[in-house]
C-alpha cells in the first residue's frame, strides 16, 4: 500500500528533498556556521547524513522529465512525461532505442501509406472529402485511422468503434499489424524492468523514511528561526529579557499590522511604550475616542504572543521615550501562558445573546478559569468596560468583576474604559494604574477653541477625557453644526462645569509630565555627554602613561652605557651630547620658517623611524624634496643615521606605511642619511600645550590620536550647547578661554582685569581735570 503510492514524480521530488537536506546538514558542520551559530547548528547536525547520502546514491538522478513521443506526436512537443534515467539504467536505454526506431518505421509507413490512393479512397467519409494524414493517431499503442464500418474489414483490424460518428471505426492498416506487436512487446518489456525498478528505489525510500522525517523537523526549526531573525530585521525588532513576574517594558512598540499597511513606512507609525508593572497588576486605559486605546489594548496582547513564540518585536529604534538605567532592562515582556481577550460586539441572533449577555458571558468565564487555576499566569485584555447598559450599573458590574480578577496574585489586566467610576480606580486602589491617549497640542488650535485630534500615543499616570465632540467632528460625511451644537448645549446643562474643571487638571499634568520627560531627557544627554568626556580623558592619559614608560626605558638605556663606558668618563658624555643637542638646536631653528611653509618638521636624534614611515629628503642637492620611504634592513646604522628608499611617486605616502610598492612606482636605491637631513609631516601632537607652537615634537601617534578624539569630542560638547563659532566675539573668547585650565582661574582673571579698568578710568579722571585746571584761560 505505501509503495503503490509513490509514482515516478513522487521519487523525483523525494531525491530533491533528500538532496536538499544533505546540503542543509554541510551548511551546519561548517567551521563558519559553527562559530557564528552554534545552536543552529546543532539542530543541522542532528540530521542523519550517513543514511541520507546512501539514499541519494540509490535514488539521485534516477528520474528524469522528457518530452512525451507518441504515434501520433513522434516529435513530443505536445505533452511530457516522468521516466527513469536512461544514464543509470543502461537496459532501459537499449529498448527504449528499438522503440524509437520502430516508431520511427511506423510513422514513415503510414505517411507512404495515406499516399496511395486506393488505401486513401478507403477512408472517405463523406463523397468528395478525403482524410488526410494527420488523421492517422495513437490508440492504446496503435497506430490506427478512421474510416466507415463498411470497408473496414477489407482495410484491416478494427481496434475500436466512435461514438461519436455513426458507422465509423478505427483500423490498424494490415501492413502494419506486425510491427504494432514488436512495438507493444517492447513497451510491456520496458514496463517491467521499470516496475522493478520503482519497487526497489521505493523499497530503499521507505527504509530511510524515519530519517527523512527527522531531517526535516531539524531544516523546518532552523527555517523557521530564519524567518523569525528575517521578520525582526525587516521589523527593526528587538529581543526582550522573559520574566515569571507579569512585567511588560517596552518602549517604541509598533504594531505588525501598521508597519506592513500599504506602503507604509515604519517611521511613519506612531509607537507607543508598554509598561505593566508587578506592583500594579491591572492597567486602565482611557482617552478620546478614536485616539487608539483599543490598538494600544491589542498591543499588549500582541506582544507577550511575539515574546512567546521567540518572534522579535518591532519597534521604533528612533525614537527614544524613556531613558535607559543602568539597574533597569528597557526591553521586557515575561511569560503569559494564556492570554484571554474580551473585544467586540460579540452578541448572537441565534443563541439570543445581546452585547451585553455576551461580555457577560465572556467576563464570567474568565473569572472562572482564573479562580479554579486552569490558567496560570494569565493576560487578561478587557475592551470598553462599563458599556452595553446603564452607564452606572455596568460601572458598578466591571469594577466588581475587575476586583474579582485582582484576588489571584498572577492575574495581569489590561482594560479600557470610558466610564468615570472605573477611570477613579487608579486613585482609590494600588493595584491599579491609569494610562491615557493623548491629544494633539497646538496653540492655534486652543486660542481659537477648535476640537484637537488625537496622535495616538499612550501616556502613563494620567486620567483621559472622552472628548465625545471632538469624535463627532470627525465624523465622515460631517454631522449637522446644528447637531453638534444641540449636543453641547445639552452637555453644558448636565455639570459640564465639574467636565472643564476635570479637563482642565488633565491637561494642566499632561503639561507636567511632558515638562518633566523633557526634562529627563536632556539630563541623560547631559550625562552621556559626560561620560563621553570622561572616556575620551582617559584614554589620553592612558597614551601619555604609556609614553612615560617607553621615555623611562630609554632613559634606563642611556644610563646603562653611561654607567657601561670605562674608557670616558660620565662629564665628557654628557658634555658631548649637549654640545651635539645645542647644534642641532640652532640648525633647526635656521630652518623652521622654511619647513613650517611646506608643512614638515625636523626630527631630533632620539627619534625612533619605523619601518616603511614616510618621510621629506631636505638634504642640499638633487633628492632636496624628495618623497621618501624608510627601510630598516641594513642593521649597520649609527644611531643618527637613517635609511631611506626614495619614491617617484609623490602622492604615494597616502597609502600608508604598510602597503607594498612597487618597483615601477618606487627607486631601488637606498639612501643613508643622517637624521638631520630627513623630514616628517608636521602632525598636532601631545608634547606642547594646547594650543601652543609646534617645534621640536617627536612623533607619539598614540598620545596624538588620544589628543585628537579629546579635542573633537570636546568641540562636540561645545557645538551642541550652541555657542556661536562665527562671530569675531566668539573666537576671542574662545583664544582667551585656551588660557585658563579652570573656570576659577578665568573669573579671577576677569576681577583682575575690571579693577585694572577702575583703576585706569579714575587716573584718566584725575589727569582731565589737572589738564583743566592748568590750563590757561583765553
Amino acid at each position: 500500500g505505501y509503495g503503490a503510492s509513490l509514482d515516478k514524480e513522487a521519487i523525483l521530488q523525494a531525491d530533491k528533498v533528500v538532496e536538499r537536506l544533505l546540503q542543509v546538514y554541510e551548511w551546519a558542520t561548517l567551521n563558519s556556521t559553527v562559530a557564528l551559530a552554534p545552536s543552529i547548528s546543532k539542530f543541522g547536525q542532528t540530521i542523519c547524513a550517513n543514511e541520507l547520502q546512501l539514499l541519494h546514491d540509490e535514488i539521485g538522478g534516477s528520474v528524469e522529465i522528457v518530452r512525451k513521443r507518441t504515434l501520433s506526436d513522434p516529435s513530443g512537443t505536445k505533452s511530457f512525461l516522468f521516466r527513469f534515467h536512461g544514464s543509470k539504467f543502461p537496459a532501459l536505454t537499449l529498448l527504449r532505442e528499438k522503440e524509437d526506431s520502430l516508431l520511427t518505421d511506423l510513422d514513415n509507413s503510414m505517411q507512404q501509406l495515406l499516399k496511395t490512393k486506393s488505401f486513401a479512397s478507403k477512408i472517405e467519409s463523406a463523397p468528395g472529402e478525403r482524410r488526410k494524414r494527420s488523421e492517422a493517431f495513437d490508440l492504446d499503442g496503435r497506430l490506427v485511422v478512421t474510416a466507415p464500418e463498411r470497408k473496414a474489414a477489407d482495410m484491416g483490424i478494427i481496434r475500436g468503434y466512435s461514438k461519436k460518428q455513426g458507422g465509423m471505426c478505427y483500423v490498424e492498416p494490415k501492413s502494419m499489424v506486425h510491427m504494432g506487436d514488436e512495438l507493444t512487446e517492447i513497451r510491456e518489456e520496458i514496463a517491467a524492468v521499470e516496475s522493478q525498478i520503482q519497487r526497489h528505489q521505493i523499497a530503499a525510500i521507505a527504509r530511510a523514511a524515519p530519517h527523512i522525517d527527522r531531517a526535516i523537523d531539524a531544516m523546518a526549526r532552523i527555517d523557521v528561526i530564519f524567518a523569525r531573525a528575517a521578520f525582526g530585521s525587516t521589523l527593526n525588532g528587538i529581543i526582550p529579557t522573559v520574566g515569571c513576574d507579569g512585567i511588560v517594558d517596552l518602549q517604541s512598540f509598533i504594531h505588525p499590522i501598521l508597519a506592513h499597511r500599504g506602503n507604509a513606512v515604519l517611521s511613519t507609525v506612531v509607537p507607543i511604550d508598554l509598561i505593566l508593572d508587578s506592583g500594579s497588576r491591572s492597567l486602565i486605559i482611557s482617552g478620546p475616542n478614536g485616539g487608539g486605546k483599543t490598538l494600544a489594548l491589542k498591543s499588549f496582547g500582541v506582544a507577550s504572543v511575539l515574546s512567546k513564540v521567540g518572534v522579535p518585536i518591532p519597534t521604533n529604534g528612533h525614537r527614544p521615550t524613556r531613558p535607559k538605567t543602568a539597574n533597569k532592562q528597557v526591553a521586557r515582556v515575561d511569560f503569559f501562558q494564556d492570554v484571554l481577550v474580551e473585544v467586540g460586539d460579540q452578541q448572537n441572533i441565534v443563541d439570543g445573546e445581546s452585547t451585553l449577555m455576551a461580555r457577560l458571558n465572556h467576563m464570567s468565564s474568565v473569572i472562572e478559569r482564573v479562580s479554579k487555576g486552569t490558567s496560570t499566569h494569565p493576560l487578561i485584555l478587557l475592551d470598553e468596560l462599563g458599556g452595553g447598559t446603564d452607564p452606572n450599573a455596568g460601572s458598578a458590574i466591571a469594577q466588581a468583576a475587575l476586583e474579582q480578577m485582582m484576588e489571584c496574585q498572577s492575574v495581569q489586566v489590561v482594560a479600557t474604559t470610558h466610564s468615570p467610576q472605573l477611570k477613579a480606580l487608579s486613585i482609590e486602589d494600588e493595584r491599579f494604574q491609569c494610562a491615557s491617549v493623548l491629544l494633539e497640542r497646538s496653540a492655534a488650535q486652543e486660542e481659537q477653541g477648535s476640537f484637537k485630534r488625537p496622535n495616538f500615543r499612550l501616556q502613563y499616570g494620567i486620567i483621559g477625557d472622552s472628548y465625545a465632540l471632538g469624535a463627532v467632528s470627525r465624523c465622515e460625511p460631517a454631522l449637522p453644526d446644528d447637531v453638534i451644537s444641540r449636543a453641547a448645549e445639552l452637555m453644558a446643562g448636565n455639570n459640564e462645569a465639574n467636565g472643564d474643571i476635570f479637563r482642565a487638571m488633565t491637561l494642566s499634568l499632561q503639561r507636567e509630565q511632558e515638562a518633566a520627560e523633557e526634562a529627563v531627557l536632556e539630563a541623560k544627554m547631559l550625562t552621556d555627554e559626560a561620560l563621553q568626556c570622561r572616556r575620551a580623558t582617559v584614554a589620553l592619559a592612558q597614551a601619555y602613561a604609556e609614553q612615560f614608560a617607553r621615555l623611562e626605558n630609554r632613559l634606563e638605556e642611556i644610563y646603562k652605557e653611561l654607567k657601561e663606558d670605562e674608557t670616558r668618563s660620565a662629564y665628557d658624555v654628557v658634555g658631548d651630547s649637549l654640545s651635539e643637542i645645542r647644534h642641532v638646536k640652532k640648525k633647526v631653528l635656521s630652518q623652521k620658517e622654511i619647513l613650517a611653509q611646506r608643512g614638515l618638521k625636523m626630527v631630533s636624534t632620539s627619534y625612533q623611524f619605523a619601518e616603511g614611515e614616510n618621510v621629506v629628503i631636505v638634504q642640499e642637492g638633487m633628492w632636496d624634496g624628495q618623497s621618501a620611504r624608510v627601510t630598516v634592513q641594513d642593521a649597520n646604522l649609527d644611531a643618527n643615521e637613517v635609511a631611506v628608499i626614495p619614491i617617484d611617486d609623490d602622492w604615494s605616502w597616502a597609502s600608508g606605511g604598510d602597503n607594498d610598492v612597487s618597483t615601477s612606482d618606487e627607486t631601488q636605491e637606498v639612501l643613508v642619511l643622517k637624521k638631520s637631513e630627513v623630514a616628517i609631516w608636521d602632525y598636532p601632537d601631545v608634547d606642547e600645550p594646547w594650543g601652543a607652537s609646534m617645534e621640536n615634537v617627536p612623533n607619539i601617534k598614540s598620545v596624538s590620536d588620544s589628543r585628537t578624539n579629546l579635542l573633537d569630542t570636546l568641540s562636540t560638547l561645545s557645538n551642541s550647547q550652541g555657542e556661536p563659532s562665527s562671530s569675531p566675539s566668539g573666537k576671542n573668547k574662545g583664544s582667551e578661554a585656551a588660557k585658563f585650565s579652570s573656570s576659577r582661574e578665568r573669573k579671577a582673571a576677569n576681577a583682575t582685569s575690571k579693577k585694572k579698568k577702575k583703576r585706569a578710568g579714575k587716573k584718566g579722571k584725575k589727569k582731565a581735570k589737572m589738564f583743566l585746571a592748568n590750563k590757561p584761560k583765553s
